[in-house]
């Protein structure tokens, strides 16, 4: 293997090199939230929503969406947490196809339940609701993996991701007190100080087959890497697949490993024969330093206890708002609230970005690759930005379906996040309003980081009808999209004009219409919005029908029905989709009081209205549609008696 310069030496070229060539870069930070409680780690979804997912400590898991954290946590996990020092929740990692199976998975330290005993880490999966995008099911727990963890409620770990690979790899500290005392950092047969790399696509987890410890004796077959203290956040470049990690040091030096993509698994990262590039002297295991393990690995940049206490590792930062950021490394320092960024290769400069966040706990990637990182006692979650940057972070409007036709309909609002300066700001298909006021515009305008904004335009005139907004801010799209209410049928009416009276409407329900013999018949469909056309009528078993669409309503003229009929009217093709709509009716001529029979009731029922004028309320008696209640009517009735509709 390739020896490494003596230990000495190459402190002394990195301390001579790796600080000196510290230079001015043109990054800032910009608040994007406040008021979480000990915020430790920061993921997205993958599922295009954009929203941010924050860990607290303490049990919580909180969202930002559209630069707005929501008051009602993802998920609570007091009930099954052990928080207090360094224990608590520290990790989370949405499943890669989390946008169609509703996986996540969570790290940490638990309380005593049988098998689990206090501190012990714990690896989780749990499921989203199905019915609120925005709430996880307390109830869906699966619990992975759990690895003993009680000796000490120190080093952690904490670090959780997947990998480009589709596998979870989960970084686990060494079991806590000073210096490695359980010797587990070199220790292949316990879970402790360790890289496992586990496929949790089953039920639990299963072994991916190119683990490199799989059937050897006294090895673990979920160890991916080994030789770690305590790795306080790891990370995959989204761009190459490298992958990155950062490991707390004892008491000299914060180190960061890297394992190039493709690189074969089995790396040993060093620790406790190792503390960054140096020697560890260990009391419980003599160093070896002069003649390393075959499988070591060395970090590719340290620093001393003079620049940070304890690393907070971090991405290559792969967005488009900080130019001077991409394809670096940034990571920071918790204790000395120290950023830097560095290409992230064996010994190469990194350059310092002062006094921008304090406590830094974590850092967070965007779905866009935009960077973020969390202020464990301020609670702040900030972004990452350039004084000359005017492309937001990612903004979402969300659709909305069941509006009425023809109406104004105004988005949800929304606050830009991400600006170093003022950006443009424009619309196509409807209008904007910064501050969402009710003053809306669509002339191209400007707009200031931390602004709200919201969208508007008038839906559809039409059933099913969809209508989009976009709205650009700085070159960042985002679409407002309103579908009117489904075109849906109201009622089914009879429909006469009686004489000289008003024309009345009789409800069908497969009801008996008592009509003049001989005419035609009129039944209207009446929907839920405009109807525009009906592909086609048709009338069974027997008659014909001719339809005619107008407003919201549909008619029909019913011919050639035979006495004491049954039929139903189909009408398919509406407004030219797949709307279809039936009714059935049935014709008794004479069935006043609507028995499906016609009797003595029915002529008595005509002669006590006899010389009445048909109003709404009896125009049922009115069977020749004279407009009056006369003899003709009663005849007609005597006629038919005894008929009965089949």
């Amino acid at each position: 293997m390739t020896r490494l310069p003596s230990p000495v030496s190459f402190l002394l070229a990195l301390l001579l090199f790796g600080f000196a060539q510290l230079a001015a870069a043109n990054v800032t930070l910009l608040t994007l939230a406040t008021n979480l409680m000990n915020p430790v780690d920061i993921a997205n979804a993958g599922d295009c929503s954009g929203r941010l997912f924050i860990v607290e400590q303490a049990g919580n898991i909180r969202i930002i969406q559209n630069g707005t954290l929501l008051p009602t946590p993802f998920i609570g996990l007091q009930s099954v947490v052990n928080f207090g020092g360094e224990r608590g929740l520290l990790g989370l990692a949405f499943h890669p196809q989390y946008a169609s199976n509703g996986r996540f998975f969570v790290y940490y330290t638990s309380q005593a339940f049988p098998g689990i005993a206090n501190g012990d880490v714990v690896i989780a999966r749990y499921q989203r609701s199905a019915a609120n995008p925005n709430i996880a099911d307390p109830a869906s727990a699966q619990i992975i993996i759990s690895v003993p963890h009680s000796t000490f409620g120190n080093h952690n770990g904490g670090a959780l991701r997947f990998g480009p690979d589709g596998y979870l790899y989960a970084g686990v500290g060494d079991g806590g007190g000073g210096g490695d005392p359980l010797n587990s950092g070199q220790n292949r047969n316990s879970l402790l100080g360790k890289i496992l790399r586990l496929d949790v696509n089953g039920a639990t987890y299963a072994i991916p087959p190119t683990n490199p410890f799989i059937g050897i004796a006294n090895m673990r077959p979920e160890i991916w890497a080994y030789g770690v203290r305590n790795p306080w956040r790891m990370s995959f470049d989204r761009l190459t697949g490298d992958f990155y990690l950062g490991d707390v040091g004892q008491g000299a030096r914060e180190e960061v490993d890297r394992r190039v993509a493709g690189s074969a698994p089995g790396a040993n990262f060093g620790w406790n024969i190792f503390e960054g590039f140096i020697c560890f002297s260990s009391p419980a295991t003599p160093p070896n330093c002069t003649t390393p393990p075959a499988d070591y690995v060395p970090p590719i940049l340290d620093y001393p206890r003079t620049e940070g206490q304890s690393i907070t590792g971090g991405y290559v930062y792969r967005g488009t708002s900080t130019p001077d950021l991409t394809g670096r490394y940034v990571f920071g320092d918790f204790s000395s609230a120290r950023l830097w960024f560095s290409p992230g290769t064996l010994g190469a400069s990194f350059t310092r970005l002062a006094g921008l966040a304090q406590a830094v706990s974590s850092f967070g990637e965007g779905e866009n690759g935009e960077l973020y990182l969390a202020s464990y006692f301020s609670g702040f979650i900030y972004g990452f930005s350039s004084s000359t940057d005017t492309t937001p972070d990612a903004f979402a409007f969300f659709p909305v379906s069941g509006v009425a036709p023809g109406t104004a309909t105004v988005s949800n609002t929304v606050k830009i996040t991400g600006l170093g300066v003022n950006a443009s700001v424009s619309v196509v298909g409807g209008e904007y309003s910064i501050g969402c006021t009710g003053t809306f515009t669509s002339a191209v305008g400007t707009i200031a980081n931390d602004a709200t904004v919201c969208v508007r335009h008038t839906s559809g005139n039409a059933a099913n009808a969809n209508v989009t907004t976009t709205l650009n801010v700085g070159g960042t799209m985002a679409n407002f999209i309103s579908s009117t209410q489904p075109l849906a049928l109201v009622a089914v009416k009879s429909r006469k004009t009686h004489g000289l009276a008003a024309t009345y409407d009789l409800a069908v329900n497969a009801m008996v219409e008592p009509r003049t013999i001989g005419t035609g018949h009129r039944i209207v469909f009446q929907f839920n919005g405009p109807v525009t056309s009906v592909a086609n009528v048709t009338v069974t078993p027997v008659g014909d029908a001719s339809a005619t669409a107008s407003g919201n309503e549909i008619a029909v003229i019913l011919v050639g029905i035979p006495e004491n009929q049954r039929v139903t009217v189909s009408l398919t093709g509406i407004n030219g989709g797949a709307t279809t709509a039936d009714a059935t009716i049935g014709f008794a001529v004479g069935d006043v009081n609507n028995t499906q029979s016609i009797n003595a009731s029915d002529i008595s029922g005509l002669k006590a209205r006899r010389g009445s004028i048909a109003t709404g309320a009896n125009f049922r008696f009115n069977l020749n549609l004279s407009g009056t209640i006369d003899a003709t009517d009663i005849s007609t009735v005597k006629a038919r008696s005894g008929s009965v509709l089949p």
